[in-house]
């Protein structure tokens, strides 16, 4: 029943995503956030780039290629691919942190020092200290590696996003099969966001390896009911959220199908598991910021209210009439400057802000359709989540002046900004966030019998994080572990789809062969 619940909402949002990606692609034509638009006219360009996909399936069904190859030593190969792929875009886009990423990466810099504007009061990490674990994993860089700290992090950043791509398939090779993770691959390899991101220093790539390890290991421990094993991937869990706060959404997962099985199987070292991994991630997450607060003396335990994000994210005074793009970052978690800083002020402020919004939204229910609506297609129809923007904004940050795209460019490059590259790039994405949305529709159908809970983790946690970025500020960039782990799934919905094909036109083949022998 409980299984049979989950697969249903999953079948409805999935489906709806595969539309919206379908009739609507998000781009930025000026390389500015705000400056989003929508294609609308991509629709037969993605559909043949679908049917090409599915018949070359189709094929390697029929030549058997995809029972023969083994799925381990494909991951290696994809692995190697992403790790090579990524670090040469690195080289190719000459670029640099900038915003949030240079924000972190001058606050690993102050740290400790008598120079720190970034940790006093009110500033930047007394405000996000969830930051703090990827600040001292940006030290860390800035330390062994000095002025080269930046190339380190891309450097890093391609070889999480290979481990990814290497566990992500393994993960299908485990729960779905050899042929369904030799899919799984091939849309891995054509994911192209895990290789665009490597230029961004932040926690997105680094947190992917760690969360998919741990609900490869989390799967494993329903295998064998090791209780090692459910610790390490609680452990794998936490360095997740460590360097990605919103993977929390993960763990909540995690924990909710441990409490299920806990129940409907009787099996009570899965309660166990739950408590150990919360502790895990208590202790760990609490205890590093309190390590750190003590060694620096800065203050880590007075960060904004998470309600100012819900507020942000449900923001109205800024958009009357829908002109700009709502539920984006705003600005509204820096209302609060200098000696005005006060989480206690900011909670009250934010309760405010949800009340306009609740009395706007309920006096205009059509305008709360259309917020709802443009936000929605705003975080769910970029099919490159916002990679490609990350390393060519068209204006100045605030703290460095020039804007990364008025960097001198190769021609190669130009194109892939601007040119015929970039349409190549987006179209490709395109059909890859396509085929990953309607694969997984597929597999929860074909599948709706076998497939049980245990199976459906990283689903679930995929539903958690639609669900949260209904209310949360949300932006493209946040869908990227939907997009990435989703492929898995995907790519047992096609290997479903591939091999109906292949029998169909066997069969059809057969039919062809025998009347031919009749005619004669």
């Amino acid at each position: 029943m409980i299984d049979a619940f989950f697969i249903a909402i999953s079948v409805l949002v999935f489906t709806c995503l595969a539309v919206l990606s379908l009739l609507f692609t998000t781009y930025f034509p000026t390389y500015t956030e705000g400056g989003a638009a929508y294609r609308h006219g991509t629709i037969p360009v993605v559909i043949l780039g679908s049917i090409v996909v599915v018949a070359l399936l189709i094929l390697l069904h029929i030549t058997k290629i995809l029972t023969r190859l083994n799925a381990g030593h494909v991951a290696w190969i994809v692995a190697a691919y992403l790790a090579i792929a990524g670090m040469g875009w690195a080289i190719l886009a000459n670029t640099w942190p900038d915003r949030d990423a240079l924000d972190l990466m001058v606050s690993a810099q102050e740290l400790g020092t008598a120079d720190d504007p970034l940790w006093s009061h009110g500033a930047y990490m007394e405000r996000f200290p969830y930051q703090v674990p990827f600040v001292l994993f940006l030290r860390l860089m800035q330390t062994v590696f000095g002025s080269n700290a930046y190339v380190a992090v891309e450097l890093v950043n391609s070889l999480c996003s290979a481990a990814a791509g290497y566990l992500l398939i393994r993960y299908a090779m485990e729960v779905f099969g050899n042929e369904a993770a030799n899919v799984t691959a091939v849309l891995t390899i054509c994911f192209l966001p895990a290789i665009l991101y490597t230029t961004f220093a932040y926690g997105n790539i680094p947190a992917m390896p760690f969360a998919i390890g741990a609900l490869l290991v989390q799967y494993r421990y329903f295998q064998n009911q090791r209780f090692r094993t459910a610790l390490l991937s609680a452990i794998l869990v936490t360095i997740s959220i460590m360097f990605k706060s919103t993977m929390v959404v993960v763990l909540i997962a995690m924990c909710l199908v441990w409490l299920i099985s806990c129940v409907t199987k009787r099996q009570w070292k899965n309660l166990a598991a739950t408590v150990a991994s919360l502790v895990i991630y208590a202790v760990c997450t609490s205890g590093l910021n309190a390590a750190v607060a003590r060694k620096y003396d800065v203050v880590t335990n007075d960060g904004l209210p998470k309600i100012a994000w819900i507020a942000m994210g449900l923001h109205t005074e800024d958009y009357p009439d829908i002109t700009d793009i709502p539920g984006r970052y705003d600005g509204f978690v820096w209302t609060w400057q200098g000696d005005d800083y006060d989480t206690t002020t900011a909670t009250q402020d934010s309760k405010a802000a949800l009340k306009q919004t609740w009395e706007h939204f309920t006096s205009d229910p059509a305008y709360a359709v259309r917020f709802m609506g443009r936000k929605l297609l705003f975080i769910w129809t970029d099919p490159l989540y916002e990679s490609i923007l990350e390393s060519n904004w068209s204006t100045e940050g605030p703290r460095k002046p020039g804007a990364m795209a008025s960097r001198p460019m190769t021609r190669v490059l130009h194109s892939v900004y601007y040119g015929k590259l970039n349409t190549v790039i987006l179209s490709v994405a395109d059909v890859v966030q396509l085929l990953t949305f309607l694969g997984v529709v597929v597999l929860l159908i074909s599948k709706r019998k076998q497939l049980h809970v245990e199976q459906m983790v990283p689903v679930i946690a995929c539903l958690g994080m639609v669900l949260i970025y209904i209310f949360w500020e949300a932006k493209p960039q946040y869908a990227l572990p939907v997009g990435w782990l989703m492929i898995a799934y995907a790519g047992c919905g096609l290997d479903v789809m591939a091999d109906r094909g292949a029998q169909w036109v066997e069969k059809f083949t057969a039919q062809h062969k025998k009347n031919g022998r009749i005619g004669a």
